[in-house]
């Protein structure tokens, strides 16, 4: 996975029979592949490699690891920060590592975001997400996962087409080796999230729930966020409804 900037670049790309559009995925059984590798070296392009799991990987995995494919918007207030304090309980919140927020109000959004047939993550918040009513009730709800409301910035005001994922359940993963920081200020303990891009997710303590967090926090520097699982069922209703927004990650048994 790489992106492309300029148009120099994108003509070279064109030459060795890629045609780009915004970030270029390639799989490395593709008969492209190794001209676009000797292209990302002589740009010095930044590429990012990742694993996909085949539809049979996913659909025997009893739970996995929802991530999103990329963010949009932004939790408000945002200009200033102040949406931690809008949103959050931020009393165990330590601004170093980023561990300790407790959602303790409806998030803020400063427009209602057009979501049709996808699933929502804003940056910052990377272990929450936001689907449109319909799809709640058709995907979700039958799961028996709950919502929470999503409110206007600036009025305050419920926004009745969005709502938020709600995700009370916490579940222990099985870390092993996995590469921690223990935070110099508070001590709380981060583990690091790269592995995500090429390996399974660690096996959870429980695995019978729809959707549930992890009681570790991932992420480095001041972004600390959970893994948000779903169970093997939900992943598949929500290929089935063709849900955009997110990938699959199977955990280990």
């Amino acid at each position: 996975m790489l992106r492309v900037p300029s148009e120099e670049q994108r003509a070279a790309f064109m030459k060795a029979g890629v045609k780009l559009k915004g970030i270029l995925t390639i799989a490395d059984d593709d008969q492209r592949w190794p001209k676009v590798t000797l292209l990302v070296k002589r740009f010095g392009l930044r590429d990012i490699v990742t694993t996909e799991y085949s539809d049979v990987d996913q659909g025997s995995a009893r739970a996995l690891a929802m991530l999103a494919t990329e963010q949009h918007g932004y939790p408000e207030p945002a200009v200033d920060g102040s949406y931690l304090s809008a949103t959050f309980d931020t009393a165990e919140y330590c601004r170093f590592c980023g561990i300790g927020r407790k959602q303790a109000a409806p998030f803020r959004l400063r427009k209602t975001p057009a979501l049709g047939n996808s699933i929502l993550q804003l940056n910052w918040i990377f272990d929450e997400y936001f689907v449109n009513r319909d799809t709640f009730g058709t995907v979700f709800k039958p799961s028996g996962v709950g919502c929470r409301p999503v409110v206007l910035d600036k009025t305050g005001v419920e926004i009745d087409s969005i709502v938020q994922l709600a995700v009370p359940q916490i579940v222990d993963l099985q870390v092993g080796n996995l590469a921690y920081k223990d935070c110099s200020h508070c001590g709380r303990r981060k583990y690091e999230a790269t592995f995500l891009r090429t390996d399974p997710c660690p096996a959870p303590s429980k695995t019978d729930w729809p959707v549930s967090k992890s009681s570790q926090f991932f992420g480095d520097g001041a972004s600390a966020f959970r893994l948000v699982l779903i169970s093997g069922l939900l992943c598949q209703r929500i290929k089935a409804a063709r849900l955009r927004g997110v990938r699959f990650t199977p955990c280990t048994e």
